[in-house]
């Protein structure tokens, strides 16, 4: 995953030197630079954060060409084994408290939010909150504003359909 990152960075930097780049979908929505690749057939939502100690957070959103939806996290002080597992916990506006077991990889926690396009637990609570705040495993925490959750959500679907009309 990290890997398709640095992709989608490189593709920005590219789109940005050149007007155009025909196999790549840019957009922006809600605060998140959305992309898109015809070779991958993914798209991404990507926004940095900071953290309550002053962390940079990157929340990614990683929809693959089988229509799984993968969350990806990396802060950039959670490193080293001490991290390898650990509980990442998810609460809502309405203090609905959703945790979930994640492994750090390559600097990152992943986890699946959808399978083939139904959406779990998480991804539905999320789509009916305003915010959330996630606690990371070293005593810090990031708040994301869910209110522009629709804007992604279509700049996703628009990023899908470019993809599948190419």
């Amino acid at each position: 995953m990290e890997r398709l990152t640095y992709t989608f960075a490189f593709l920005m930097c590219a789109a940005s030197a050149f007007a155009q780049v025909p196999d790549v979908f840019l957009d922006s929505r809600g605060g998140y630079l959305i992309a898109g690749s015809k070779v991958s057939k993914s798209c991404v939502a990507q926004k940095r954060y900071d953290s309550e100690q002053k962390d940079t957070v990157s929340l990614l959103v990683n929809w693959t060409a089988r229509d799984d939806v993968f969350l990806e996290i990396d802060p950039k002080t959670v490193t080293g084994s001490a991290f390898r597992s650990k509980t990442l916990v998810f609460v809502f506006d309405d203090k609905t408290k959703i945790e979930r077991k994640v492994k750090l990889g390559k600097g990152q926690f992943s986890l699946q939010i959808a399978r083939k396009g139904k959406p779990a637990p998480l991804l539905e609570t999320a789509l009916k909150s305003s915010r959330l705040t996630v606690s990371l495993p070293n005593d810090d925490a990031f708040k994301v504003d869910l209110s522009v959750a629709e804007k992604v959500q279509k700049g996703m679907e628009d990023c899908r359909k470019w993809i599948r009309n190419a």
